[in-house]
C-alpha cells in the first residue's frame, strides 16, 4: 500500500512539472511611451532621384522615414518593436512575413499588417523586396548582412535571406539618402509591435525576471556623404536606435517603458 502511494505521489509530482513546463505561462502587456514635448522633425529637401541621369531636378520634400508616430492622446508611441530579454530563445515560430517596397522615394517595411520602421525574422528567412516605383530604386543591406537588391522593373519582387542574427540596416544606394529601415535577425521567442496607441502584449511567458526592451530609431542625422562630381548627398548616417528597457515583475501590473524627450535632444 505504502508502494503504491509512492507511485501515485511520483505521477503526480511528474504530472505537475510537466504542466508547469508546458503550461500557458503568464501574460505581460504594457505601453511604450514618449516623455516629454513632442519632438518636431522636418523633412529631408531633395531631388526625387539625386544620382540617377535624366533626373527630375524639382525639390520636394520628403519625410523623415524614423519620425516617431506619437499618439497626442496619451503620448502612446506607435509600430515600436518590443521584445522581451530573458524569456529565451530558440523562437522558431515565424514573426509574420516581410515585404519591403521601394514607394513614393521611402524603403516602407511592411510587417504585422502595416508599415513598421523595423522589421523582425528568424535566421535565413526569406525578406520580400519590391518596387512600386518608375524610378529605379536599390536597397542596401548593412550591418548583420550585407548584400545589394536592385529593383529595376516595377512590381517584380526579389527575394533575400539573413543568414546571421543581428542588426540590419536597409538603406538606398540609388541616391534616396533619406529612405531608411531597419530589420532584427532574431532567434527570442517574445517580439511583438507596438499599436497606435503604444500597446503591447505578450502571452505565454514563462516565469522568471524578464525585461521589456523597446527600439527606437533615432530620426537625428549624425553626419552626411556627398558626391564628389555633383555635391550632392549621396548617403545620409543617422544617428544609432536607441532601447529603452523596463523590467516585468510577477504582479502582472501593467509596464510603461518610457522614452524619455532628453534621450533626443540637440542635434
Amino acid at each position: 500500500m505504502k508502494q503504491l502511494t509512492r507511485r501515485r505521489l511520483l505521477a503526480a509530482t511528474m504530472l505537475a512539472a510537466g504542466s508547469s513546463a508546458t503550461g500557458a505561462g503568464r501574460t505581460i502587456s504594457g505601453r511604450v511611451v514618449w516623455d516629454g514635448d513632442l519632438p518636431r522633425v522636418p523633412p529631408f529637401r531633395a531631388m526625387p532621384s539625386p544620382l540617377v541621369e535624366n533626373r527630375d531636378r524639382t525639390l520636394r520634400d520628403w519625410a523623415n522615414p524614423m519620425a516617431p508616430r506619437i499618439n497626442p492622446e496619451g503620448l502612446g508611441m506607435g509600430g515600436v518593436l518590443v521584445r522581451l530579454a530573458g524569456a529565451g530563445d530558440g523562437g522558431t515560430a515565424p514573426l509574420g512575413p516581410i515585404r519591403v517596397e521601394a514607394r513614393d522615394g521611402q524603403i516602407v517595411l511592411l510587417q504585422a499588417g502595416r508599415a513598421v520602421p523595423v522589421g523582425a525574422a528568424r535566421p535565413g528567412e526569406a525578406v520580400e523586396f519590391v518596387s512600386r516605383q518608375e524610378r529605379l530604386q536599390v536597397i542596401r543591406a548593412r550591418g548583420a548582412s550585407s548584400w545589394a537588391v536592385p529593383l529595376p522593373t516595377r512590381d517584380l519582387p526579389s527575394t533575400r535571406k539573413c543568414p546571421k542574427a543581428g542588426w540590419v540596416e536597409l538603406s538606398s544606394a540609388a541616391g534616396q539618402y533619406w529612405a531608411r529601415a531597419h530589420l532584427l535577425v532574431t532567434e527570442d521567442a517574445f517580439v511583438t509591435w507596438t499599436d497606435e496607441k503604444g500597446r503591447f502584449r505578450f502571452q505565454g511567458v514563462p516565469q522568471g525576471r524578464v525585461v521589456a526592451v523597446a527600439r527606437v530609431p533615432d530620426w537625428r542625422i549624425e553626419r552626411f556623404d556627398r558626391d564628389p562630381e555633383t555635391m550632392e548627398p549621396a548617403r545620409a548616417d543617422y544617428r544609432a536606435a536607441r532601447d529603452f528597457e523596463t523590467p516585468a515583475g510577477d504582479s502582472g501590473a501593467e509596464l510603461v517603458v518610457k522614452v524619455p524627450a532628453s534621450a533626443f535632444a540637440g542635434g
